[in-house]
Parts: structure tokens; sequence; C-alpha cells
């Protein structure tokens, strides 16, 4: 009889056990994979925090405490508006030397942080997904 060890794994998180350790065929691995996954999860949204706040306090520094209030209002409703920020392309410049991890290969600045500030900060992985994003990568061998 072969067992699904995704599918089995997938459903030993929705009853909730604790220890999967010992249920994992891949042990410590997907325990560091599912920590590494959710640093790094916590580590960008933490950076889009902080950029989307530099970008406010820039926009404030440029003259404009309604351009300020611009940045809050889209991301409380999902808007934005770049042509009504003065100054929006050198803001974008700033932010892009200040976090060049959040704008890798991006060839129009402006557009990536109006992207950014649309989407307004992304809720980190919890820990159910992290440790399903860690086993899909083991069981793909991409680790």
């Amino acid at each position: 009889m072969k067992i699904d060890i995704a599918a089995w794994l997938t459903r030993q998180l929705r009853i909730g056990h604790d220890n999967l350790e010992s249920m994992s065929a891949f042990g410590d691995g997907h325990r560091a994979l599912t920590d590494e996954l959710l640093d790094r999860s916590r580590e960008r949204t933490r950076a889009i925090v902080n950029l989307l706040a530099r970008a406010r306090k820039l926009a404030v520094h440029y003259g404009q405490q309604l351009a300020g209030r611009a940045f809050a209002l889209a991301l409380a409703n999902g808007t934005f508006d770049a042509a009504s920020v003065p100054h929006f392309d050198e803001i974008a410049d700033t932010l892009a030397r200040e976090y060049p991890e959040l704008f890798a290969g991006q060839d129009d600045v402006g557009n990536r942080l109006a992207e950014l500030i649309q989407e307004g900060p992304p809720a980190s992985l919890t820990w159910v997904e992290a440790r399903r994003q860690a086993l899909e990568i083991l069981m793909d061998g991409d680790y």
C-alpha cells in the first residue's frame, strides 16, 4: 500500500498535530525550512510596512501633507493615483535605493511603488501555510 505523504501530512495539519517532526519523513529539514519561510515572510512584510511609512514621510518632506494622506487613503481603500502625488518619481527613486530587494528586476520603479502602495502590507505566512510550502518544496526536491 502506497501512502501519499503530502496528503497525509496536510490532514495532520488540519487536525492540529503539534509534533509533525516525528511524523514527517523530512524531520528537521522540514522544521528548518518552515522556520526559514516564516522568517522571510516576516522580513518582507516588515520591509514593505517600513517602505510605505517612508513613502508617506517623503511625500510630506516634499511639502505635500495631502500626499502623505493620499498614501494612507490608498492603503485604506485599495486605490492609488501616482499623479496625485507631487514628486512621485523622486520618492520612487529614493525608495528603490533604500529598499533594493523590493524593486529587484523592475525597470519602472514608479510603477512598482504604485503597485506596493495599491497592494498594501501583505499578511505574513501563517505557521500552517509555511509548513505546507516547506513540504511542497521538499517533496519537489527544490531544497
